[in-house]
């Protein structure tokens, strides 16, 4: 077994997702040593809300998120997320 790695408390899905994703888990786990968890106190913190953009962008989107084997919806959710972290 190699060092072990504390998992931290998320607020939300999102930030849980992120940090799986930004993780490296080679240095800390063998496959021997992985395990089913649960997340129980997670809530989706997802809102419908109506946006109004060109088709052209919504074509665009679902290109993308087919060559990308993702919903359009998330992909255009993960670019509204990057671009307002990048202002």
């Amino acid at each position: 077994m190699k060092k072990p790695l504390k998992f931290p408390d998320f607020k939300d899905e999102d930030k849980a997702a992120d940090w799986l994703d930004k993780t490296d888990f080679s240095d800390h786990l063998e496959p021997s040593d992985l395990k089913k968890i649960n997340l129980p106190n997670l809530k989706s913190t997802k809102r419908l809300i109506s946006l109004r953009v060109e088709e052209s962008l919504v074509e665009k989107a679902k290109q993308k998120a087919v060559k990308l084997h993702i919903p359009y919806q998330t992909l255009m959710r993960q670019v509204l997320h990057r671009g307002l972290e990048a202002i």
